[in-house]
Order: C-alpha cells, then sequence, then structure tokens
C-alpha cells in the first residue's frame, strides 16, 4: 500500500491538549494530516460525512467520551469504512478496570495523558509509528489492543 501521509482526526474540548498534540503531529517525521474537534456534535457530522477522508487514527479524550457514551462513539467507527482506522482514547489517570472496560468497548489503545510533553512526545509518536505500519501494510487491526504510558 502506498501512503502519503497518516489522516488523523482529534477530539478533545480541552483546547491545550489540542494545542500539544497537533504540535506533536506537526513535529513528526511521518506526514500527518489532522482535524481536531473541540465538540461531540462537529466530530460526528465528520464521522458521518468523512468529506475530508477517512480518518486512519482517531485520538478521543476520555473525559468528552465518558460524557457521551464511548459506545456511541465506537459504534460510528467500527461502521464497515472505519474498519481500518485504529481507535485511541486517552486520559490522565484511569484505574485498570475503567481502563479494560474502555478497550473492551472498542478502543484499540489506551494512552495515559503525561503533563511531561517529551514524554507524552515519545508515546505519541509510537502510536503513530505502529499505525503507519498498520495503514501501509495492510496488517488487520481487529485485534490490536495496547496500553501505553
Amino acid at each position: 500500500m502506498n501512503k502519503e501521509f497518516l489522516n488523523v482526526a482529534l477530539f478533545d474540548s480541552n483546547v491545550h491538549h489540542l494545542i500539544v498534540l497537533k504540535k506533536i503531529f506537526q513535529e513528526h517525521r511521518i506526514k500527518i494530516r489532522y482535524t481536531d474537534f473541540s465538540n461531540e456534535e462537529d466530530f460526528a457530522i465528520y464521522l458521518d460525512k468523512s468529506v475530508s477522508g477517512i480518518p486512519d487514527v482517531v485520538f478521543i479524550n476520555y473525559k468528552d467520551v465518558y460524557n457521551a457514551d464511548f459506545r456511541i462513539v465506537r459504534s460510528k467507527i467500527s461502521d464497515i469504512k472505519y474498519n481500518a482506522a485504529i481507535c485511541i482514547v486517552y486520559a490522565d489517570d484511569l484505574s485498570d478496570s475503567e481502563i479494560d472496560d474502555i478497550l473492551i468497548a472498542g478502543a484499540n489503545v489506551f494512552l495515559k495523558n503525561n503533563d511531561d510533553y517529551s514524554k507524552l512526545k515519545k508515546f505519541v509518536s509510537e502510536i503513530i509509528m505502529m499505525a503507519w505500519q498498520y495503514q501501509t501494510s495492510g496488517l488487520n487491526k481487529s485485534n490490536f489492543i495496547m496500553k501505553i504510558g
């Protein structure tokens, strides 16, 4: 498979998180085209229409999906057109049982948010590299689950 960039969707109502993650995306050696959303309604419209292309990777802040039900978000992503999308949910601090619930509900990766920029950049870069390998090799991500951070 020949891809020029990784298409990323980012859903987070915290502007600080959006800025930090976008900076990491811009600095990454893999070209990343990202679309960010700060409210669920715009994110849902994006997923329904997918005008700018189907995302390869979806980053979602747990606080935002906790209020809406993560299963609702995952049902949109699990649509056949999003079959190859890798879903990453991140949060500051959750119990192991909450993390397990997120992974069982359909997230592929749980990322523990980190206040240390260099550590967060390292973790996000690992996820991007892994997602790039999955997207360019055509590997099956349906059984892929990972905790990082």
